[in-house]
């Protein structure tokens, strides 16, 4: 028989006490696309879904089937009438875009990134993110130009929302 050393370890993993550890929360990033028809130039009323904290919207117009940049402007609306972002001329939220990105801005696109406030891409900071949930309404309308060739069927207002959605409510699971 020969002489053998057998080293034996043990590793385990234990769930903190959550009333001493803040545990990170319980959320997930949804990102959702909805497509709005119209059939008339003027206002779009696209309204958004009470769900969770907005971080960033981008929308892209289409009219008679191509992308156009035929706005006069984009307004982010609260509870009906009050107006937190007014992206009026359009020529504004094309410029955002363009510096926000470092990049030129393709047609018909529209892009509010609430998520970066110091306008730093990548850069999170939530100071201007918007909690849909306290909010009786939300709308992104855009203002479409008088006189925009419409066709029929092929005019749609493409956006793409990103919100964070809590799993379990404040004081359930790991949000204790």
């Amino acid at each position: 028989m020969t002489l053998t050393t057998i080293e034996l370890y043990q590793c385990y993993y234990e769930y903190p006490d959550p009333t001493a550890v803040q545990l990170p929360p319980a959320q997930v990033v949804r990102t959702v696309e909805f497509s709005l028809p119209y059939a008339a130039t003027g206002d779009v009323t696209y309204t958004i879904d009470r769900q969770g904290t907005l971080l960033h919207l981008v929308s892209v117009m289409l009219a008679n089937g191509t992308r156009s940049n035929a706005m006069d402007g984009v307004r982010l609306v609260a509870n009906i009438n009050d107006t937190i972002y007014s992206l009026n001329p359009f020529i504004i939220a094309q410029l955002l875009t363009e510096m926000s990105n470092s990049s030129a801005q393709d047609t018909g696109v529209v892009e509010l990134p609430l998520w970066h406030a110091g306008e730093n891409p990548s850069s999170y900071d939530d100071r201007d993110v918007i909690d849909t949930e306290v909010l009786t309404t939300l709308q992104w309308i855009p203002t479409i130009t008088s006189g925009t060739t419409l066709g029929t069927g092929t005019n749609f207002w493409n956006t793409l929302r990103r919100v964070v959605v809590d799993f379990a409510p404040a004081g359930v699971g790991p949000n204790l």
